[in-house]
Formats: C-alpha cells, structure tokens, sequence
C-alpha cells in the first residue's frame, strides 16, 4: 500500500460545507469532537508541566528520584554439562555394557544438534503456553526431556516459552484532568507515558531503586494474544503523579527505560510504535490509543489496510541535544498555509517530542513569527469567513468563535491555516485543524500552540506536545535511530482507537 498522503483542509472543508455552506454537523459543543481543556492556565496546574526547561518532566518533577539498581533481571544462566555422549549395547555375556562414540562419530552428533535445536525453537516459539500445557499431557516426557538436555548440552541454553520473542502491546489513556497519558503496566494500575523518561519510576523509598514485575500482552500486531508479566528494575520516588503509580520513560539511549527493559527480557528490538488518543472522557471504546513494544506490525480494523508502521507519511534522523534524554530531530523551518514563516535563527531547529506537556511549545524567537504567520493566513479569504477572534483564554494567545468555525468542520478538523513543521531531508509533519485547535469552552477555540519561557540555547527551538500527537501513529526506532509518522487518522476515518483490543482466539 502507498504511504498516506496529506489531503488539502480547503477541499475537505469545501466538501463538509456543501452547497448550503453549512455544515451538517451540530454546535462546537455538541458535535466538534475537539478535546475541551480546562479553564485557567494549564501549565502551572498539570502534574509533570512544562517547566521552559528540557529534560523528562514528570518523572522528574518528583524530586529526590534514586538511581535504578544495578541488578540484572531475568539473565539466563549457562549450563554446563560434563558428561559424554553415547551409546547403551547389550555385551555378549547377556549383561550391558557402556561403548563410547568415537570422536568421528561424536562430531557429527555435535554438528546436527544446532539443526535439531532450531527445529524444536521453531516449535515452540510458535505454541502458545496452553497448548504446550496440552502437548505436555499427551506426551511421555522422557524423550522431551531428554532433547531439552542435549539442546543444553550443545548451545549452553535453551529459550524459553515464556520469552517468546513477540512484542507486548498495552492500551493507552487520556487523563481528562492532567491530560497525561496513562497505559495499565503496573498490576493493571496506570504509569505516565513519559516519551523524555530515562527510567522506569516508582513511589518507593529505596535510594538504590526496586526491582518490580510489569505486565502487558504479547500480541501478532492484530489483537493481545495472551498475558506476560516480567521484572523490571525501577528508581524510585516520594510521589508518583497524579492519577498514576508512576512513571513509563520511554527515553533513548537508555538502559532503564521501558522500551529497553521489555527488549531485554524479550529478546525484541528496541522500537516503538505510539498512538495518543484524543478523548480523555473515558477509559474504554474511543478514548483508548495503542503502544507496541519491540517492533511491528500493528493492523488498525479493519485489518485488510496493512500494517501501518509500513505506511509512514514521514521520516526524520534522531539526533541528540545537550545530552538530555528524549527523542529529537532537526527542521529547517514553519510554514502555515504552504508559507514558510520567516524566523531569525539561523539553521536548523531543533525539535523534540514530549508526551507530559499537553500543548506544543515554541521558543519566543520562533513563537512571536509563527503567531503572525498565522494571524496573516487567518485572514486570508480561504479562512476569514470562518475565524473570528475572542478573548484569550490562558495559557492561549489566539482564541476564536468556535460557533463560527463549526461551519466549515469537516474530518480535518476546524477550517485553519495548515501548520507543517519541515523536517530534515525534505518531509513534512502537518498539523491540521483537529490539532491545532484546542476546544476551551463552548463557543471558544483556541490555537493549541504556547511561548516557552526558556531562551535560545537553553531549550529547543520547538517541543511537540501530546495534542499535536494525537491520532497520528509514531514510530520510535532506537536501532535505526529514526523518528517515523502516519498523516492524520482522522483523514482517512480512522483514530488511535482502532486497534482491536479482542484477544485472539
């Protein structure tokens, strides 16, 4: 299937409108779909907020979090055999006698065994441990047994069952009061997906760190397969966030981080592939998103479109900054309505992706320009009979008559200038209006865009919050050091709750 292209908001908008010019959707209240914020300045209040600083938020907004123990979790042990092989012949007096292969015979034994271990890895990686169970019953153990032994004998260990090698999937939710993001890792209880996280964080007291069993599901991409619980190294904490037991880092080049702790016990790759729900009204149906540990596929219903995570709109290099933990890559500029919007710094931008602040933030060197580029496209006679500004609305500096918008509302989202953020090597990551446009009252909608308070050279030129992920597949590969996207979902019917969360029969 070809990459997903990005569809024109003014044809989508001019489609929704009709004839009649208006919309057959409802009020912003009612029929927008646009997440509602919540009044006041929502910075200050959110547990983990952007602080103007880089680095990981909310698990460092703690304080006092202790280093993640030293101990190695779940590390197979060698075994060491010291016996011969060989084979048992009845002696010609009637009794048995022990003849010991010759070291011809003893090689070409040795030499099959890799062979034979592969065939019975096959086997097994590819039962599930109910089955095996089953197969078990049926058996006689003894020769079972005694082919584990040799596959001990010959390669020093054997994996097992449970390791599988399948990457483990997790829902993901939106909560409506902190706008974090949650996934159930912990006995079923939520930690914070925390993209900047360099560790696996718990409320605990130990300045040495704990040691704690995570659970998710193995999964074929389509659906959960069956349950895995594993141990995990955690630092810990005087008070995890509120509305979670702690904190998910997702953080690169990391050996504490989730992603690398699931790849380490999992024997999977060191990849991610995110999706962010927008809705944080419930915990099921709409208001779940996705998240694959240790590569993909991943299949949205219906299942027949293919593997998404082969399907990317885009691509960028990962590229480090001042050493803090994250994920960034460069851009060479902002356009908003297919207009690059002039700034005053020179070269690249660096970009970062953040899912602990709820709204993009831009450096005030990039900010100020960005705002009149959009006031100017705003204008403009593609938007001006649908944007009317209003009051401000904090932490917001554009907000406008979202009445008024309803009109042109199409699957794109609210009638605004497009925002595309132009990465390195020529692609795009586009902002279309259903994450531009942050649904603050009934009759308010605001530009979901923030001035950081940090200077150039103390912070990226721009960080991307949760909203402006939301309802895009992203694509975390550590190995390749590469930062992948799909266009919109929305565009092509589709959310981050498309994922079937039915286990496999």
């Amino acid at each position: 299937m070809a990459p997903l292209g990005r569809s024109r908001p003014e044809e989508e908008h001019a489609r929704a409108r009709g004839s009649s010019g208006r919309s057959r959707q409802g009020p912003a209240d009612r029929g927008t779909g646009q997440p509602r914020a919540r009044d006041g300045a929502h910075g200050a209040e959110l547990a983990g907020a952007w602080d103007g600083d880089l680095g990981p938020v909310a698990a460092h907004a703690w304080g006092g979090a202790g280093r993640a123990s030293g101990r190695h979790v779940g590390v197979e042990q060698p075994v060491a055999s010291g016996g011969h092989v060989g084979a048992e012949q009845p002696a010609a007096d009637g009794g048995e006698k022990w003849w010991w292969l010759d070291e011809e015979e003893n090689n070409r034994l040795q030499a099959s065994l890799p062979s034979m271990f592969i065939l019975l890895h096959t086997f097994v990686a590819s039962t599930t441990p109910p089955k095996l169970a089953k197969l078990a019953e049926m058996w006689n153990p003894k020769p079972f047994f005694i082919v584990i032994s040799i596959c001990f004998f010959a390669l020093s260990k054997c994996t097992s069952a449970a390791s599988g090698g399948k990457p483990l999937v997790t829902a993901i939710t939106k909560d409506a009061n902190t706008l974090l993001y949650t996934a159930p890792l912990k006995d079923g209880r939520p930690l914070v997906v925390d993209l900047s996280g360099p560790a696996i964080t718990l409320a605990c007291s130990s300045k040495t760190g704990t040691v704690t069993t995570l659970s998710a599901s193995a999964t074929d991409g389509a659906n959960p397969l069956f349950p895995v619980s594993f141990s995990a190294t955690a630092s810990c904490a005087s008070k995890p966030p509120a509305g979670a037991v702690g904190v998910a880092g997702l953080a690169p080049s990391s050996q504490s981080s989730f992603p690398a702790q699931v790849a380490r016990t999992q024997k999977v790759a060191k990849k991610v592939a995110l999706c962010l729900p927008s809705d944080g009204k419930t915990t099921s149906g709409n208001s779940v998103g996705v998240a694959i540990f240790g590569g993909g596929p991943l299949f949205f219903v219906p299942s027949d479109r293919g593997d998404f995570t082969t399907m990317l709109a885009g691509t960028a290099p990962l590229r480090g900054f001042n050493g803090s933990p994250g994920y960034f890559f460069s851009a060479t500029g902002i356009a908003v309505d297919q207009k690059k919007v002039p700034l005053s710094v020179s070269g690249r931008l660096v970009v970062g992706l953040s899912s602990t602040i709820p709204y993009t933030a831009l450096r005030a060197d990039v900010y100020a320009p960005f705002v009149k580029a959009f006031d100017q496209a705003a204008a403009g006679p593609n938007f001006s009979p649908f944007v009317s500004r209003v009051a401000a609305v904090a932490p917001f500096e554009r907000c406008y008559n979202s009445t008024k918008l309803s009109v042109g509302l199409s699957r794109l989202g609210y009638p605004v200038p497009q925002i595309d953020l132009l990465l390195e090597g020529g692609q795009t990551f586009s902002v279309l209006g259903a994450n531009s446009m942050v649904q603050v009252k009934a009759n308010t909608a605001c530009l979901g865009f923030v001035r950081m308070k940090a200077a150039r050279g103390q912070a990226p030129a721009a960080v991307i919050g949760g909203f402006q992920l939301e309802n895009h597949l992203l694509v975390l590969d550590e190995e390749k050091k590469q930062f992948g996207f799909t266009t919109f979902l929305g565009a092509i019917g589709l959310s981050c709750s498309s994922f079937n969360f039915t286990r496999a029969a």
